[in-house]
């Protein structure tokens, strides 16, 4: 669990700014490359964009697209609506960016939902850190785009699927081999200050979201633990090599 009293050098680490909560401008989020390279996107258009749109323009797969769109829609940097249509059917949502004064203002109120949302799952949801694991798998599974069927995927394809859509997240990862093994270093955090509030929270889901991703590649590859803010590189996630006779019964799944 990261201290309070280390939260200002904790965010000093990652990115060498003092820390948000420290401020009296107000909270502003850490979007990471890939999440500002979509608002930039949408600020740079006219129109609102839908999630295809997005995707293909960006080079993501829809679901990762919408994903940061979605988490743009909750930073109050973006809005959500449903587009008209002059036809039967379900109308799209598109997303479009909101201008820099009013998104000031809706930031501060997301930060201010979040900070709720977190403290009442740490609150009253009962072991919120392995249930904030099991909500990241979910997630893992979803982001990750299906295998076609019969397809087997290698522990090297794996490795270098799960730094791909880590990168598109927004968490930065490098991957390195110690003396203890091998780990991914996570040297951005697309929610490095709620992380440093509740970090059983969002550093469970994002432990969550490599086990989920691994899963839904079917690999033989594990990650077996996180380590928040490891290092002055960032967080470092574990991973193991799984032999097949044991993927046959069951997925391992160590405690966070």
């Amino acid at each position: 669990m990261v201290g309070a009293n280390h939260a200002v050098r904790a965010r000093q680490r990652i990115d060498g700014r003092p820390s948000t909560r420290a401020r009296e401008a107000g909270p502003k989020s850490a979007l990471g490359q890939r999440r500002s390279e979509v608002l930039q996107l949408l600020r740079s258009c006219a129109e609102p964009l839908g999630v295809a749109t997005t995707a293909d323009r960006m080079g993501l797969h829809p679901n990762t697209a919408r994903f940061h769109l979605d988490a743009l829609v909750a930073a109050g940097l973006a809005r959500r609506t449903m587009e008209p249509r002059g036809t039967p059917g379900r109308p799209r949502a598109v997303y479009r960016a909101i201008p820099t004064t009013e998104a000031e203002l809706e930031r501060a109120g997301a930060a201010l939902l979040a900070d709720i949302l977190a403290g009442s799952w740490m609150h009253w949801v009962p072991q919120p850190e392995q249930a904030a694991v099991s909500c990241g798998q979910e997630w893992g599974r979803y982001l990750t785009e299906r295998r076609a069927p019969y397809e087997s995927i290698d522990e090297l394809a794996a490795r270098a699927r799960l730094l791909t859509i880590l990168e598109e997240l927004g968490f930065d990862p490098v991957a390195e081999r110690s003396q203890e093994g091998d780990r991914l270093v996570l040297r951005s955090c697309p929610f490095l200050d709620l992380a440093l509030t509740y970090p059983q929270v969002v550093c469970g889901v994002h432990l969550g979201l490599m086990r989920g991703i691994v899963a839904e590649l079917d690999a033989p590859l594990a990650v077996t633990r996180l380590e928040p803010l490891a290092g002055a590189d960032g967080c470092h996630a574990w991973l193991s090599t799984v032999q097949e006779s044991a993927r046959s019964v069951h997925h391992p799944q160590e405690s966070p």
